[in-house]
C-alpha cells in the first residue's frame, strides 16, 4: 500500500492536529500505511490513543534531540528506511524540517501545508523557507487570505498551490443541553446566542468579535 508519513511540530489539542487526525483515521480505513512524527515531546494522549486506535504508529522526537542534531539524523534515518511515498508536513517547523529530510532522504513527493498568514514567523525562519520550498511539491492552504502572504515572504510559487478548505464534523445538537446552557449563563429563552469556536490566541481574532459585537450592541440594543 501506499505509505504516508507525517511530520507535525506537536499533538497537542488543536485544529491542525484534528484535521491531521481526521486525514489519517479516515485513509487508515481505506488501508493506507500511515506513521507521524511529532517534533516536540508535547502530545494529548486521547490524540495518541485514536491514532493507535487506527493502526498508525507515532515517534515524537523532541526539542532536545532536534537542537542537538540526534533528531535530525532519526527522522533522516526512519525515512531511509521505511521509504514513506510521500511526506506531509504540518505547522511551521515541521514544514522547514520535514522538507528538508524528505529531500535529502530521497522521499519521492512532498507536501506542505500553511494555514494562516505567518506574520509572527522570524526572518530567518522565512529565509529559510524561501530556500527550502522549491522542495515541496505541493503547498496546502485551507484559507485563500493566506496565498499571497507566502508568496511574498516564505517562497512558494503558483504551481504549488492547492486551496483545500476545512471540512465541518457536525455534532449532533442536544436540544436539553442547549437549554441547559442558556440557564447556566442568564440567556433568555428568546434572546439569540452567538459562539465562537478557536483557542484563545491572538490569530484565532476573538478581540475582533468582541469588538465587532460591541457596535453590533449599539445598533440594535436589544
Amino acid at each position: 500500500p501506499l505509505r504516508l508519513a507525517y511530520v507535525i511540530d506537536s499533538l497537542k489539542r488543536a485544529g491542525t492536529q484534528t484535521a491531521l487526525l481526521h486525514l489519517a483515521e479516515g485513509l487508515a480505513q481505506r488501508g493506507y500505511a500511515q506513521r507521524v512524527y511529532c517534533l516536540n515531546a508535547a502530545a494529548h494522549p486521547d490524540l495518541l490513543a485514536r491514532l493507535a486506535a487506527a493502526g498508525i504508529p507515532v515517534a515524537i522526537l523532541g526539542k532536545g534531540e532536534l537542537l542537538s542534531g540526534v533528531g535530525l539524523y532519526r527522522l533522516w534515518t526512519a525515512f531511509r528506511r521505511w521509504r514513506p511515498h510521500v511526506v506531509q508536513t504540518f505547522l511551521p517547523f515541521a514544514d522547514t524540517i520535514g522538507r528538508t529530510v524528505a529531500h535529502f532522504a530521497g522521499v519521492p513527493a512532498t507536501i506542505s501545508s500553511i494555514r494562516a498568514r505567518n506574520i509572527e514567523k522570524p526572518g530567518w525562519q522565512r529565509w529559510l523557507d524561501r530556500r527550502t520550498m522549491p522542495w515541496a511539491d505541493r503547498v496546502v492552504f485551507n484559507t485563500r487570505h493566506a496565498v499571497d502572504f507566502a508568496r511574498t515572504h516564505e517562497g512558494v510559487r503558483d504551481p504549488q498551490i492547492v486551496y483545500i478548505p476545512n471540512g465541518v464534523l457536525a455534532p449532533k445538537l442536544d436540544p436539553e443541553a442547549g437549554r441547559a446552557l442558556r440557564e447556566s449563563r442568564g440567556v433568555p429563552k428568546e434572546a439569540r446566542a452567538l459562539g465562537v469556536v478557536g483557542r484563545l490566541a491572538w490569530q484565532k481574532g476573538h478581540a475582533s468579535l468582541l469588538q465587532a459585537l460591541a457596535l453590533l450592541r449599539e445598533v440594535h440594543p436589544h
